[in-house]
């Protein structure tokens, strides 16, 4: 991208040119994609709003889900740690923003309804995620990231079967 002052002995149709240039570029660009960036663009998103749900469970659950999300809280902030860390070897990785203020949706339920509510949302979740985790693994030849998903996996099948435990308990 051009400053100002690499411009400046340029007239104004060559620096359109060139910003034209740049865009199509970055637009070039920003379609390819590798399977480190999809794992970030799905990963970190869809870790910090499991960690809104989380706190949701802590918050409205009964006491089977606040323990689980409690649980569960502790391990995803960790994974966000490992990831960050990841992310900091990699300055060609972007992080896409996320909004998580309207992230749970279930605040009509409440008593059981809610709590079913929720073991199912970590059921999917949880599920998805090992599925794009194994995909990932398969996909990337970067050690690193084999390495982080690897020390990942069995966290989120730990989760999983505390999700599905819990989501046969509510009745």
């Amino acid at each position: 991208m051009s400053s100002g002052s690499d411009s400046t002995k340029m007239d104004s149709a060559s620096t359109g040119m060139m910003d034209s240039s740049h865009s199509m570029k970055d637009s070039a660009m920003a379609m390819v994609t590798t399977p480190e960036q999809d794992f970030i663009n799905i990963a970190v998103p869809g870790n910090m709003k499991e960690i809104a749900w989380l706190n949701a469970g802590m918050l409205k659950g009964n006491k089977a889900v606040m323990m689980d999300a409690a649980m569960m809280l502790k391990d995803h902030k960790k994974i966000g740690v490992n990831v960050a860390a990841y992310l900091k070897t990699r300055a060609m990785l972007k992080v896409p923003s996320v909004d998580t203020s309207d992230v749970v949706n279930i605040d009509e339920k409440s008593g059981n309804e809610w709590n079913k509510a929720w073991a199912d949302k970590m059921v999917a979740d949880h599920s998805d995620l090992l599925t794009h985790l194994h995909a990932t693994e398969n996909a990337t030849k970067d050690p690193d990231l084999k390495k982080l998903i690897a020390a990942t996996i069995p966290i989120v099948e730990s989760h999983l079967a505390m999700a599905k435990a819990l989501q046969s308990s509510i009745k």
